[in-house]
């Protein structure tokens, strides 16, 4: 509701910002340490994160008074509802209860039970973490409808006729004949009143008749008419969405296409489709050069995808490259890093194999070399796939989220070359901000930050995030001009390297050595564990 608010006043010409009470409701649904500006407005690093708690932190509402066994008297800042839920702090200890009692107000003395085991003294803040009055608020809510005017027309001999029309989008049906009543006709009040049951289909009655004398209509006969006039309402209403949608895109991709022409960006793109009869290499992402010579066969494409995307880092990166061999993009940039890799391989075409797309929305640029879709594009299902070959891409990732009953079945139909991922460790998150500059409390100057390239021991590098069983997920760094993406990886890898699958297999190298990356790839060549401590991924376990 308060967004709508926003809009809506945008839209008025003259925004008006969130009152008091209103950012109070807001906080009261889920804070993490209260507001801020975001990404879009400048915040960075220690500006983003709430370092305290992950947990939703409520609103304060009051502090202890005073503590007799299992009761603590509490004066309130807030008004209490019954069946508000609490959290008393002390420090870094939390307990969580549910008021149950009648109302206080604000600056009154609220009596609340203490939760078994829960200690509390004078001082301790107390927390509203859900507000019930707010939340029957928001159940009692109407659902949002969409007005329908209907018209029934039942005459005796005649077939029914129902006509709805929601004011742009109209639908009609007909039923059976009527048949003329032989005791008693149905009025014109009794058919209305079984039309306007629109209860659970979205759509709401605004203005509904009958024209209608001496005609019989059961009750199950008007329920099924409004039934399949409102059904063919709303394939009539998608039906317009999607034509209005269609000339949108088109009169879009018109505009990109004259903009194209004028930047260098143009938005239709060039395939590269390799031989139906060629037999694809599997493909090896590897990080540094060391692994990528560790990993060279002659049945292996040897992917790149550094940690550095820097201009100068990509230009020694490409003198070392073999030709032949692909990059792989990140899956987030701003558009100048990302004209500069269409620069970049437009400048050394001759020796890039093809570039792998780490978004979606980078396939609409004219790539001078093969495209592949990578593990940010990850495929789920056919339709995908046959999306994917029509848009010329030479080959993609299968979801990791598949499992191998799934994955199988997806490889046997994708019309285009899927690549199952067999060995890596899965990326779990992509943080926009740096974990080692939010520790240390910085605001600003991520995309100007030096310390992994000076060594600063208080620095990414080498570090990991643990969790509370004590098991690391490592942080590895992605360059950019902008600043660093921070890549957060399972701490296992995952290997299905002796289970047989029909698409391509692909392994993907992150902190292994040489040594380690030679090893492990020759175990899946072999289609054999690697003997690494592992996980299934979603092999045995699937999502859903």
């Amino acid at each position: 509701a308060s967004y709508r608010r926003g809009l809506d006043s945008l839209e008025r010409g003259r925004f008006r910002p969130a009152d008091a009470r209103e950012q109070e409701a807001l906080l009261q649904i889920f804070n993490r340490g209260g507001f801020m500006t975001g990404y879009a407005f400048g915040a960075e690093d220690a500006g983003i994160i709430f370092p305290e708690s992950v947990n939703h932190q409520g609103v304060l509402l009051g502090e202890v008074e005073s503590v007799r066994e299992d009761l603590a008297r509490v004066r309130l800042t807030r008004d209490l509802h019954d069946g508000d839920g609490l959290r008393i702090r002390r420090g870094r200890t939390e307990g969580e209860m549910t008021y149950a009692g009648k109302e206080v107000p604000a600056g009154e003395t609220a009596v609340i039970r203490l939760r078994q085991g829960l200690a509390a003294k004078p001082g301790d803040p107390v927390f509203r973490l859900t507000d019930a009055l707010q939340l029957r608020e928001a159940m009692a809510a109407e659902e949002r409808t969409v007005p329908v005017d209907m018209r029934l027309e039942a005459w005796p001999g005649a077939p029914l006729r129902l006509i709805l029309s929601d004011g742009e989008t109209e639908a009609e049906v007909t039923g059976e004949t009527a048949e003329a009543a032989r005791s008693r006709a149905t009025s014109a009040e009794e058919m209305v009143r079984q039309l306007v049951k629109t209860g659970g289909t979205g759509f709401a009655a605004r203005r509904t008749e009958a024209e209608t004398e001496g005609a019989f209509v059961p009750v199950s006969t008007l329920n099924r008419l409004r039934r399949e006039g409102l059904e063919k309402l709303a394939a009539a209403r998608r039906e317009a969405f999607e034509r209005e949608l269609a000339g949108a895109e088109k009169e879009k991709t018109l505009q990109e296409s004259a903009k194209g022409k004028e930047t260098g960006f143009p938005a239709e793109p060039m395939s590269f489709p390799e031989s139906e009869d060629a037999v694809l290499p599997d493909p090896v992402t590897v990080r540094t050069l060391e692994q990528a010579e560790a990993c060279r066969r002659e049945n292996v494409r040897i992917i790149l995808y550094p940690e550095d995307f820097r201009e100068e880092a990509l230009e020694s990166l490409i003198t070392n490259m073999r030709p032949g061999d692909w990059l792989r993009l990140p899956e987030v940039c701003e558009e100048e890093t990302l004209r500069g890799l269409l620069r970049f391989a437009q400048r050394h075409a001759d020796r890039l194999g093809g570039v792998v797309l780490g978004s979606i929305g980078q396939r609409v640029l004219r790539w001078p070399v093969p495209f592949a879709a990578g593990p940010g594009v990850p495929v789920m299902n056919r339709e995908a796939a046959e999306l994917l070959r029509e848009e010329g891409c030479a080959f993609a990732w299968a979801s990791p989220e598949l499992s191998g009953e799934e994955l199988r079945g997806l490889l046997k139909v994708s019309p285009l070359p899927l690549a199952a991922p067999v060995y890596g460790r899965t990326q779990l998150m992509l943080l926009h901000h740096c974990p080692a500059r939010t520790a240390l409390g910085l605001r600003e100057g991520h995309r100007d930050c030096r310390m992994c390239d000076r060594g600063d021991p208080r620095s990414l590098a080498g570090h990991g995030l643990e969790d509370e069983r004590g098991y690391r997920f490592p942080l590895q760094r992605v360059r950019l001009p902008e600043g660093c993406l921070i890549r957060l990886l399972n701490t296992l890898p995952t290997d299905l390297g002796d289970k047989a699958v029909a698409g391509l297999r692909a392994a993907e190298m992150t902190a292994e050595t040489p040594e380690e990356a030679r090893r492990i790839l020759d175990a899946l060549l072999r289609n054999e564990k690697t003997g690494e401590e592992a996980t299934r991924g979603h092999w045995n376990r699937p999502v859903l």
